[in-house]
């Protein structure tokens, strides 16, 4: 069960928060960090191991309690705004296989509109936010294409 919440949480990671997981990967701390999340949610799974849960429900609801853990993903939010606002770039850069990279990229450039804002989970439905990050997106996307002109 460690194991597998471990591989499932870092999968997680992986889609949800690819900046977070190279953060800790480049800091070396990815696995004392794995590891302490983990340990703290196994006492839930031994609960529920003892009361015979399924083993896919103890895996959902240890996997719920780690994840609710993380912030709102900026990944997510403006990987969802891209493809909403700039349909075609979006499919472009996925098809470039360049997509997750861009988009790590394009947190950097979103975070003094989503810091200023102070984006989290309760104002991620904001339409100003989506409105600054959408800006912020374009100016992004213009300063690409005026390089790979260059």
């Amino acid at each position: 069960m460690y194991q597998e919440l471990t591989i499932s949480f870092q999968r997680h990671l992986a889609t949800s928060h690819p900046d977070l997981l190279a953060q800790l990967q480049d800091e070396g701390e990815l696995g004392t960090w794995l590891t302490e999340k983990i340990d703290a949610v196994i006492p839930i799974a031994k609960q529920l191991r003892m009361q015979n849960t399924p083993a896919f429900i103890i895996m959902e609801t240890c996997m719920h309690e780690l994840v609710k853990q993380l912030p709102v993903s900026r990944f997510n939010y403006i990987s969802s705004v891209l493809e909403e606002e700039f349909e075609a770039d979006y499919f472009r850069l996925s098809e470039m296989g360049v997509l997750t990279y861009e988009v790590l990229n394009m947190m950097e450039a979103c975070a003094p509109v989503l810091d200023a804002m102070a984006f989290s989970a309760d104002n991620e439905d904001n339409p100003n936010i989506h409105y600054a990050v959408t800006g912020a997106l374009k100016d992004y996307l213009d300063s690409k294409q005026v390089s790979m002109k260059m």
